[in-house]
């Protein structure tokens, strides 16, 4: 049996063919499609999803059933996060042909002006990838940054929210802990001494 295809509808399929074959730009004489997005969106939204799946319902557990303790289970969780992020990308580009030998080309003429435009962003991201590793603070730490005391609950690459004693969450940039003076009252050991004039 035999099913006609209406006209109309066969055309509506060829403009759609052409459209998603159309070629946008090129990058290092690789045509860049509607196609080559879609997929490099959908490969790379894959790859995310993995992630917070890996680092919620695996990572997460199976550090805490090990007792690893709270800092170092937040400092491999989002290592491990930026890691398969950065792998997801890399893996996209080279799924839609796209040659990474053209991007480096690119992101070279254009780290000038990100360098003098971004100066801050760029400060607060290497401080955040120091404050990861090197650790002179950790997720639950009682911290005082300037005028600001609280407890630090997040450490990410821009910014850390450290939580004050009314419960207000404050975003503190990243520089801050590392170009400042900051002062952590339990760091390495709990117990201080407090002064109280009587």
């Amino acid at each position: 049996m035999n099913i006609e295809i209406p006209e109309y509808f066969q055309e509506i399929l060829n403009f759609l063919v052409r459209l998603f074959q159309f070629t946008i730009f090129h990058i290092n004489e690789t045509p860049v499609t509607l196609v080559s997005i879609f997929l490099f969106g959908f490969v790379f939204a894959c790859f995310f999803v993995a992630s917070v799946i890996l680092n919620r319902w695996v990572f997460r557990k199976l550090l805490a059933k090990i007792g690893v303790d709270e800092g170092i289970r937040f400092t491999i969780l989002q290592i491990s996060h930026y890691l398969i992020i950065l792998v997801g990308t890399v893996f996209s580009m080279q799924f839609v042909g796209i040659d990474l030998g053209g991007l480096a080309i690119i992101f070279g003429l254009l780290s000038v002006g990100i360098g003098f435009g971004l100066q801050n962003i760029t400060a607060n991201f290497v401080s955040g990838v120091i404050l990861l590793f090197e650790r002179p603070i950790e997720v639950g730490d009682r911290v005082t940054v300037g005028e600001l005391e609280g407890d630090v609950t997040a450490i990410n690459m821009r910014a850390t929210t450290v939580q004050t004693m009314d419960n207000i969450s404050i975003i503190v940039p990243n520089s801050d802990f590392t170009a400042g003076k900051v002062t952590n009252w339990s760091h390495g050991e709990e117990k201080v001494r407090i002064n109280i004039e009587v």
